[in-house]
């Protein structure tokens, strides 16, 4: 398996895959499509394919931190 990514295959992804910054649940829906199709692939993904999934799961992660954020508790006398 290459160690180096291929930048024309790596540009072909992310200009059919349009990865962003996600500010919408629609946004958020498209990309978890995407990254769940990336996953369904399993050891057949490229390297390509691979870091491509990485900046999806990400940005994924980003948004689900800022959506659904869990307050943190208060600590009283302990």
């Amino acid at each position: 398996m290459p160690t180096t990514i291929d930048p024309k295959r790596y540009a072909r992804l992310l200009a059919r895959t349009l990865p962003r910054v996600i500010d919408s649940a629609k946004e958020y829906e498209r990309l978890l499509g995407e990254a769940e199709s990336l996953m369904d692939a399993g050891a057949g993904r490229t390297l390509e394919e691979d870091t491509l999934l990485q900046l999806m799961v990400s940005l994924i992660e980003a948004y689900e931190q800022k959506r659904y954020a869990v307050p943190q508790a208060s600590q009283r006398g302990a």
